[in-house]
């Protein structure tokens, strides 16, 4: 039995696991969907501005002395992590330099339409200039093995209407995301200098 341990070990660490997220929006709303687990966006979005309202009159309630302790704390934070434009350059060469990045297959599905016909055709090409800029930001973060960008206007329609599903399979192993963490750490984290 024991002999199998390094085998399972293997598999759970090199084996890439399908992950499977979707997003749909119709009619002003916004659903992600992981596997069959369907998120409301737009609610989870409400709550964190009504949690971060509340955390904010916290703060200003807290007298002098826990502002300053905080204070220090965030600079700390800012002079441990080197968050700058070239910072943010080396890492995206970095990403776009290695191969072992997790494989991604992406659907995009767009039909909409505006009442005037001359809109939505001038839009339609506008739309379709986004194609090859997705592609290559998304090529940045994963190997993209299947990209589909489907774009179908409606030049009948009477009134503005959209629909939009974007839907994607992650292919992603424990070793990926150690990997590309390390890579992140290695870029933004300053580790402090030993005393001597």
């Amino acid at each position: 039995m024991l002999k199998f341990i390094p085998i399972v070990i293997f598999i759970l660490v090199f084996l890439p696991l399908p992950i499977k997220i979707s997003l749909v929006s119709y009619d002003n709303r916004v659903y992600l969907y992981v596997f069959r687990i369907k998120f409301d966006i737009q609610k989870k979005i409400r709550k964190l501005i009504i949690y971060h309202k509340a955390k904010i009159e916290f703060q200003q309630k807290e007298n002098l002395k826990v502002k300053v302790k905080v204070r220090n704390k965030v600079t700390d934070k800012k002079q441990r992590f080197r968050f700058s434009l070239e910072s943010v350059k080396g890492f995206i060469r970095k990403l776009c330099n290695i191969s072992f990045k997790p494989l991604l297959r992406l659907k995009i599905n767009l039909n909409y339409g505006f009442n005037d016909a001359a809109l939505t055709g001038i839009t339609f090409g506008l739309i379709n200039c986004i194609s090859p800029i997705l592609y290559r930001f998304t090529d940045i973060f994963f190997k993209v093995k299947n990209y589909e960008y489907n774009v179908k206007p409606d030049f009948n329609s009477q009134n503005f209407k959209y629909k939009i599903e974007i839907k994607s399979i992650i292919f992603v192993s424990f070793a990926n995301v150690i990997y590309m963490a390390f890579i992140a750490w290695n870029n933004f984290v300053r580790l402090p200098k030993s005393i001597t």
